[in-house]
């Protein structure tokens, strides 16, 4: 028999499988989860959400893939492009949860990840400069409308004149605002949470390689109780020390993000992408753009593999870094959606590893 069986669902997991998992004889403990949500996936495996030619049977083929990883809910992230491509793909991301029943299931809204950001390098990261632009409140109406009103988190920098404006139509819109690829100053980003921003996209990235010690925006957008704060906690993103400094201080608004690209599960090697150009993928599994090392391009890692990576290192206690990835975002999601994770998944806990083992029917079998 299993040494523990920890239960984080709140007691909704059934006498049967309990019972199911008690036969089991493994040194190590079983933990029963609520079904992992990421906020942000930009592709997976080989599939680019970003992709001109991204067509609905892609939605569903990565849809299918995140489910055999204990994904119960995602939030497929379209950054910086032009008008038109932007058009193109809600479209496809919509049509897929008109057709497939999963993609319905799982995609609770798109994120939008730009263009709405900062024109410097450094903050702008890997996104194309010709296409960021200032805030706009007729086109994200018309996102808005092409997507079925799927657009539920934008990405944008407080930095631009009209910020005001716009974050308090997509607040009446049901669009959670977050703060990102950002060079605001103090009062542009205390004027963004008076306006409603509820989040950091990928805290401590998509940021200047070097800042002035005080004041600078990641320290600002720490200080506000207000703030949720996603982070990329795979290694390369941010030092182990960082994230555990972002732990104590953001707490219960902690969520862990993978920022996966289509580069995820890829061999290691140099690639071309269809918008940040070329770019290289460690074995370590580091992605960066190659004509700048230090700028990173996305993740090449699962919400599942960072789950793991944190078990390994033990960056961070490992119940809590699941309710990063599964209580703390459905807790903020909800002020724009409406679902309940009622997934359960089950992971095997050993000394040195952390092993997916199935959702909550597949236990049964």
């Amino acid at each position: 028999m299993s040494e523990e069986i920890v239960d984080l669902t709140k007691g909704k997991i059934s006498p049967k499988v309990r019972k199911k998992l008690e036969s089991i004889d493994k040194p190590g403990r079983f933990i029963i989860s609520p079904a992992l949500i990421d906020i942000q996936i930009n592709g997976f495996s080989g599939i680019d959400f970003n992709d001109e030619k991204l067509k609905v049977e892609d939605i569903e083929y990565v849809s299918m893939v995140l489910a055999g990883q204990g994904i119960g809910f995602y939030c497929p992230t379209i950054i910086t492009n032009s008008e038109e491509k932007i058009d193109y793909l809600l479209n496809v991301i919509k049509q897929a949860t008109e057709q497939f029943e999963l993609c319905k299931k799982m995609i609770l809204g798109i994120h939008l990840e730009g263009p709405f950001i900062s024109k410097e390098d450094g903050p702008r990261g890997a996104h194309p400069l010709e296409f960021v632009t200032a805030p706009n409140v007729k086109l994200i109406q018309r996102w808005k409308e092409i997507s079925n009103n799927l657009v539920k988190i934008i990405t944008v920098s407080p930095e631009w004149e009209n910020m005001d404006e716009f974050s308090d139509y997509c607040i009446k819109s049901n669009i959670l605002v977050s703060i990102g690829h950002t060079s605001a100053n103090t009062g542009q980003i205390e004027q963004a949470v008076r306006h409603g921003a509820a989040c950091s996209t990928h805290l401590g990235n998509g940021s200047h390689s070097l800042l002035k010690r005080h004041p600078n925006y990641i320290w600002d957008q720490l200080s506000y109780d207000q703030l949720y704060a996603s982070i990329i906690a795979d290694g390369h993103h941010l030092p182990d020390n960082v994230i555990k400094i972002f732990a104590k201080v953001k707490n219960e608004k902690l969520i862990l993000i993978s920022d996966a690209t289509q580069f995820s599960g890829k061999q290691p090697g140099d690639y071309e992408t269809l918008i940040g150009g070329k770019v290289t993928l460690t074995k370590e599994k580091r992605l960066y753009v190659a004509d700048h090392p230090e700028y990173l391009a996305g993740s090449a890692m699962g919400l599942l593999d960072i789950l793991k990576y944190i078990k390994k290192l033990n960056v961070l206690d490992l119940e809590y870094a699941i309710s990063c990835a599964t209580n703390h975002p459905m807790d903020m999601l909800k002020r724009v959606c409406k679902f309940n994770n009622d997934a359960i998944i089950v992971f095997y806990e050993s000394e040195d590893d952390l092993e997916y083992l199935g959702t909550y029917d597949e236990v049964l079998d």
